[in-house]
């Protein structure tokens, strides 16, 4: 048998597929309930420190990427923006 498949207190992989099932569940129960907040993506600003690039690409997602060296400590990319929850909202939110 496998070290990978077994672990020394039981089978830990149907621990994994348990709470993978009851996450996808529970969070796809919430987003269908959720208010959704929209996020416009002129508002989001990138930051970053080192060698890490960002750009938006043809479909609207936002790519980061990093040349194939070890970055320094401290070193980051990422995106950012503020959004306003609406005082009168109720959770959980959707942000899209």
């Amino acid at each position: 048998m496998s070290h990978f498949c077994r672990s020394a207190d039981g089978w830990w992989p149907s621990r994994i597929v348990l709470l993978t099932a009851a996450c996808m569940f529970f969070s796809g129960w919430a987003a269908a309930n959720a208010e959704t907040l929209e996020l416009p993506l002129g508002r989001w600003t990138w930051r970053a420190k080192g060698n890490y690039a960002g750009w938006l690409d043809r479909r609207g997602l936002y790519q980061i990427v990093h040349p194939m060296e070890t970055a320094k400590a401290g070193d980051y990319g990422r995106t950012e923006t503020q959004v306003t929850i609406p005082a009168d909202a109720k959770p959980p939110f959707t942000l899209r």
